[in-house]
């Protein structure tokens, strides 16, 4: 599955930005999870409405806005709820600081080449690769 952010807030170039993600296979795979929200929108390709949809709540049930996101306080409160049996302290953990790549600083403290090091930098001109689509699953999966 790929992904193309058209603007991204440290986009130096202006040029988008396109991730590519592998399917896994697993229950917990990005794409069949994405493949399964998309059934559940029930909106036709072309559309413009955000993917990640308010949920309205009503007697009757609920069910995804037509046209407004989620916020980020929603995502940040829904993701220390899930992954509140899985460590000690949830408010350790926020999505900033997965986006941010604190996965890959574990990786240089033990020594591993992280492919996905490099291509994060986004401080310096020189740490920005163009990887092949390969490499790009590869790193994904």
């Amino acid at each position: 599955m790929s992904i193309f952010v058209s603007k991204r807030k440290n986009g130096q170039f202006r040029e988008g930005h396109t991730s590519i993600i592998a399917r896994s296979g697993k229950v917990s795979c990005p794409v069949s999870i994405t493949e399964r929200l998309l059934v559940l929108l029930a909106s036709p390709k072309e559309s413009r409405s955000p993917v990640l949809r308010r949920v309205v709540r009503t007697k009757n049930g609920a069910y995804f806005h037509k046209s407004l996101g989620i916020s980020y306080s929603t995502i940040r409160d829904e993701f220390k709820k899930c992954v509140s049996p899985f460590v000690n302290d949830p408010s350790d953990y926020c999505l900033h600081s997965l986006k941010s790549g604190d996965a890959s600083n574990d990786d240089r403290h033990a020594g591993r080449k992280n492919p996905c090091t490099k291509r994060r930098s986004h401080a310096e001109l020189t740490g920005v690769l163009k990887p092949s689509r390969a490499e790009m699953l590869e790193v994904s999966k």
